[in-house]
């Protein structure tokens, strides 16, 4: 009778132990997925949030380069850039970015302003060099005076990108720790 009552016991607690088993191994395994899809989804919007700042410098380098100047649709991206800085960066590197518009702004404000050009439908060739002279003169003079206004913009687009980089950094030991 007792070999049975220990078997019954036995049979009873293996039973419990492969069920707590089965339980803290499932619980384990789901855990353990739960981190690397989180670890994973903080890996991609870090870099979501990289190629952001890559876009954005990439399109201030290139109105300090235009000396203020771009299309429609290029200066409207820039201008939306505001709004997602405040959705996904620091306060420090959103001030930072209006502190650039505000350079690139007051330095093409400074820089003498390009003629409008009329194209008549005809001109002949001796209008037509006089037009392109004037535009390339009055180009040259604006680079010239480009050339001793750009240095601010470009050091507030060095603190600009200094920050960015300080950012994902800080981002990217998050994720490591």
């Amino acid at each position: 009778m007792n070999t049975i009552v220990g078997v019954i016991i036995g049979a009873v607690l293996t039973g419990l132990s492969m069920i707590l088993n089965a339980y803290f191994s499932n619980r384990f395994s789901a855990t353990k997925e739960e981190r690397a899809d989180r670890r994973k989804r903080y890996q991609d919007y870090i870099s979501e949030i990289e190629k952001f700042y890559e876009d954005v410098l990439h399109s201030a380098d290139r109105l300090i380069r235009n000396k203020g100047m771009g299309r429609e649709d290029e200066l409207e991206k820039v201008y939306r850039f505001e709004v997602k800085f405040k959705l996904s960066s620091t306060k420090q590197i959103a001030e930072q970015f209006k502190i650039i518009l505000s350079a690139i702004i007051s330095m093409a404000d400074q820089l003498p302003k390009l003629p409008e050009e009329f194209i008549p439908k005809f001109e002949d060739d001796q209008q037509r060099k006089n037009r392109l002279e004037k535009r390339k003169k009055a180009e040259q003079e604006r680079e010239k005076q480009a050339q001793k206004l750009i240095s601010t913009p470009y050091a507030e687009f060095e603190k600009l990108s200094k920050l960015m980089k300080e950012h994902l950094e800080s981002l990217r030991g998050k994720s490591a720790a």
